[in-house]
Parts: C-alpha cells; structure tokens; sequence
C-alpha cells in the first residue's frame, strides 16, 4: 500500500485494545490544560505542533514526545496549526478572531493577522510559503501577506461560517467550505469564482485537494449522516462519496474515516472499491494528522495526543 501523508480528520484511533501492544508502538502528549483541538506535523516530520481550547499551542518532538516550546496563549481555543512549507514557521487560528505567525524554532510571535469581525476556523499557508489564508465565522475568507501580516483581499460570498478554506497545490485557487452548506472555488489571480458546488453540509465541514490540485474531498453532515464527497476541480461535478477522507500522495487511493465503526479504510478515489481496512477502534478522537513519510499518525483524544507507529499497525494486522 503506498504511503498516506496527507490529512485525516476527527476520527477514532485511541484506547485499549488490538492497535496498540506493549512494543511502543506510541507516545502519549499529555500537557495541554484542556481540549486538544488541532494538531500538525512539520514537512520534515520532526516535530509536531498541537493548539487546544485553553488557547495554547505547544511543540513537540516527534520521535520522542518531549516537548520543545510552549507558545503564548490565544484568548480563545486554537482550532487549527500549520507548518510553513520550509518548517520555519507556524500558524495558528483561533476564535479570539487573530491567527498568528510563530517562529517555529524560537517560539516567538511574529505577526497578528486581524481584520475578521469574528472567530477564525482555520489558516493555511500556500505552497511557496508566501500567502497565508483564513477562514472565518464573519461568512468570509482573507489572504494575507506571509511576511508583513498585511491583508491582500478578502473573498465574500457565503451566507453563513467559513469553516475552512485552502490554497491549491500550485497556488492558483483557494478551496472555502461553509456551512451554508456549499463550496465555492476561487481563482486567485482573476478573483473570480469558478465553481459553486452543492456539497449540502452543514456541520463538521472539512475540505482537502489532491496532490495534484485537480480533484476536492469534502467531509461533514448531510441530513444527518457523515459523507465524504470527491469533486472534480474542474468541472465542479461529484465524482464519489464515502466518509471523512484525505488523499494519498498519489491521489489514486484515499483513506476514509467512519466515526460510527470507528474503521478506517482506504479506497480507491475513482471507483470507491475498498482497497484496504486498515484500523478500527472505540475512543473518541477530535483530530488526528499523518507525517509527511507516512510512517507515523498523531491523534488528539480530549486533553492529549498520542503518536501511533502506523507501519507497525499494518504489519500486525496482515
């Protein structure tokens, strides 16, 4: 099975049980004061970046577990971290209606993005590094300046949250979900919209592109039942459906999440054929992120986050 490093989201992995053994397949992050909310691997895989509810963000050490910084709090929860694409730097999002720029190494703050009337739910650099976008409860999306901090536009449109928004992998569209229950696609450099697609979600709306930037997988509630949906960038049609997913590096398989089994699957992107039932378990987990080599899961469960050698999994479930 070829290597996952792209993103899962809300699912269950935690507990006693058949995943994990007494070898150390492992390593619990406990010191967060409250919920754990977001979690993030750097491009290298070394280190991991968690925000939780009581507005603090830590850095850990990836193999070890031991923790490197403890940043300086948000007023409100952190609902999303990400690496820089160069590992330098990280951004956090929170509902006090800031997202913030941290140096990654040091720790320290270096920018405040604010302009959002209120809670940001998530913030996302693009490829290069340079442009940092924000989704926002205010029904907007603003790309900003990496570097300086300065707002270079702001995208309108929802009628309801923007829960999360995404650069392409080259840069050129932002991908927005809102809970108004569609998606909309942007073409940056025109400011146009190109697509408005009826995803009809409007609770736990997630939004992920493919590797190669043609295809979107959005995730969430759909009259009550959880449905993952592949779209065509496109063409703006649906292509396939199944239940919170992330693509492979590849984007011929995805991985699928079923809160209800707690069983995770990978499927092919284009058929939906299940290629594999990887894991299946009984906690509740709020996030969980793969490492860059595909080697490693962390998984964020209330207050801590554990790190599940995902290799050693597969070897003991064959």
């Amino acid at each position: 099975m070829k290597k996952i490093i792209y993103l899962a989201i809300c699912f269950s992995l935690l507990s006693t049980g058949y995943l994990f053994a007494t070898d150390a397949s492992f390593i619990e992050l406990r010191w967060h004061r409250n919920l754990v909310l977001s979690a993030a691997f750097s491009p290298d895989g070394k280190r991991i970046a968690t925000g939780s509810r009581d507005g603090s963000i830590r850095i850990w050490d990836a193999v070890t577990g031991g923790e490197l910084h403890e940043l300086a709090v948000h007023v409100d929860g952190v609902g999303s971290v990400a690496f820089s694409p160069d590992g330098r730097k990280i951004v956090t999002s929170s509902g006090d209606r800031t997202a913030r720029i941290w140096d990654a190494e040091s720790g320290k703050e270096l920018k405040s993005l604010e302009g959002h009337t209120h809670g940001i739910s998530s913030a996302a650099f693009s490829s290069d590094g340079r442009k940092i976008v924000t989704a926002s409860k205010d029904k907007t999306t603003r790309i900003w300046d990496a570097e300086t901090g300065m707002e270079l536009c702001k995208l309108e449109g929802h009628t309801a949250d923007v829960d999360m928004s995404l650069f392409s992998p080259d840069g050129k569209k932002i991908v927005m979900a809102s809970r108004d229950s569609t998606v909309r696609i942007w073409d940056i450099e025109s400011g146009n919209e190109l697509h408005k697609l009826e995803a009809g979600i409007r609770h736990g709306f997630s939004v992920a592109f493919s590797p190669d930037g043609k295809k979107i997988v959005t995730v969430g509630e759909v009259q009550g039942n959880k449905v993952a949906k592949i779209w065509d960038v496109g063409s703006g049609l649906g292509v396939s459906r199944g239940f919170f997913a992330a693509f492979a590096p590849s984007g011929k398989e995805i991985v699928t999440v079923d809160a209800a089994t707690r069983t995770v699957r990978i499927l092919d992107a284009e058929s939906g054929k299940e290629l594999q039932k990887l894991l299946g378990h009984s906690s509740d987990v709020q996030y969980v992120a793969i490492s860059p080599d595909g080697n490693y899961l962390i998984a964020v469960n209330h207050t801590t986050a554990q790190i599940l050698n995902l290799a050693r999994v597969q070897q003991k479930q064959r």
